[in-house]
């Protein structure tokens, strides 16, 4: 667990896939952090999952920690997967638009 206040994340790292797993509000405050825990997974793993069943905010500087993080590992032939949004946090995704790239498991390059 990380100490940022407002926000908490896990991980669980496997053979060939990491779960993350984010927790409270997240924002401008903590996306640096975020930013690099993504980049951290996604080039220490096959697969990533974002689990944000317990995260109630996000802003935009996290979706573009969530974007990034998608984007290298799609560039790398890995798979980067949020799962579990709320209604808040779905809600935003949607009106970005990236809601179907973030939650849909799509294999890199071959």
């Amino acid at each position: 667990m990380n100490p940022q206040p407002g926000w908490h994340h896990g991980t669980r790292a496997g053979d060939r896939h990491t779960t993350v797993t984010l927790s409270g509000e997240i924002d401008m405050s903590g996306a640096g952090q975020l930013q690099d825990l993504l980049q951290q997974a996604v080039h220490g793993a096959e697969a990533v999952t974002v689990d944000v069943a317990d995260a109630g905010f996000i802003d935009s500087t996290v979706i573009s920690a969530l974007v990034a993080a998608r984007n290298t590992a799609h560039s790398t032939g890995r798979r980067f997967t949020l799962i579990n949004p709320d209604a808040q946090v779905r809600r935003v995704l949607q009106i970005t638009g990236i809601l179907d790239t973030l939650t849909e498991a799509r294999p890199g390059p071959s």
